[in-house]
Order: C-alpha cells, then structure tokens, then sequence
C-alpha cells in the first residue's frame, strides 16, 4: 500500500511535496483548532441560565463561585462581569464590549491560515499540471509521439498533482466552513448569555 502511494508522489514529480507538507499544516492546524473551540464551548449551556437563577435569588457570590470553577470563555467572561464594583448596565456593557473585542480575534485564530492554504492547494495542483504538460510538449518536440512512456509521464504527473490538489482542498474548505460557523456560534452564544447576566444584575 505504502510503496504504491509512494509510486504515485514521486510519478507527480516535485509539486507533489508541498502539497503533502500543506496538507500536514493544515490537518494539524483544523484539529488544534476543533479542540481549542470545544474547550472554549465547555460548560456555556446551562451555566448561564444557572447564573441567572442565583442573581436573581441575590446568590452572587454564588453565582460568581460557579463560573470560577467552570472552565471556558463565558464563565471566565461572566465572573468578569460579576465581579464588577460598578453594576451600571452601561458600565457593565461597556466591559462586554471590552470581552468580544478580546475574544473575538481568539475566535479567529488559524482560521484564515487554514483558508489560504486549502485555496493554495488546488493551485499548486494546477502548478504541477501545468509543469507535467511541458514535459510532454517537450518530450513530443524532442521524440515527436514515438515515445509513449515519455507521453504516460508527463500526462500521468500532470493528472497526480491535479488531483492530490483536489483531495488535499475539499475536505479542507468543509471544515474550515464548519469550524467558521462554531466560532460564531461561540460568540453569539456568549453574547446572549453575558446580556442575560447583564439585565439579571441590573
């Protein structure tokens, strides 16, 4: 299995090579990132809601406890909130901008590496297609069509590196687009919750 796999990269000739090294960059960035947002989500469902009931039972010591011991952007957002000395709702929503302004560009982080990337793989397919067809018009200047097997090489390496291209772009678009969409669904879930806590205190 493995030594056809290697047969193929190396019949895509040297394009090949950073296509795989992409690929490799942008798997380990998607899964770093898929961790870091489901750490990020952690405990964000019901602890506003619990919040909320303990604020307006005038439990916020203990509502203020529950985030410190919950791990994930909102409770860390929410006891910032919490522990505010000045409970204005102005003040208070002055400090959530404050949050998102802060947090949004953790949201963000590796997103756009990953877009370039996935948009430069297909590229660097065209890249070694565009070099596997000069090789055949060379060869075909050179031999004219009486070598097939130099024909089958340049036309085989120009199809290769097409679709590892391909391969390496699709799946790595998809979830980019899914990891897009769970960073905003992070923010406005949190946007939510901290203007529930807000008009609570207030």
């Amino acid at each position: 299995m493995f030594g056809k796999v290697w047969e193929m990269i190396i019949a895509g000739g040297p394009v090949m090579f950073p296509i795989i090294a992409l690929s490799l960059i942008i798997w380990t960035l998607i899964i770093e990132k898929y961790f870091s947002l489901k750490s990020a989500s952690a405990h964000s469902d019901s602890l506003a809601d619990d919040v909320v009931y303990f604020l307006k039972i005038k439990k916020t010591k203990i509502a203020s406890d529950m985030c410190r011991d919950s791990s994930g952007l909102l409770p860390a957002a929410a006891r910032l909130i919490l522990t505010q000395d000045n409970k204005s709702k102005s003040h208070l929503l002055k400090i959530a901008r404050q949050i998102f302004h802060e947090t949004y560009p953790l949201m963000e982080k590796y997103l756009p590496t990953i877009a370039v990337f996935a948009q430069a793989s297909p590229l660097l397919g065209l890249l070694g297609t565009v070099t596997g067809m000069v090789s055949t018009f060379t060869s075909i200047s050179m031999h004219g069509t009486g070598d097939p097997q130099a024909l089958a090489k340049g036309i085989s390496q120009a199809l290769i590196t097409t679709q590892a291209g391909l391969i390496v772009a699709i799946p790595s678009l998809f979830f980019y687009n899914h990891l897009v969409r769970k960073a905003d669904g992070i923010m406005n879930e949190m946007e939510k919750s901290l203007t529930k806590i807000i008009n609570a205190l207030e």
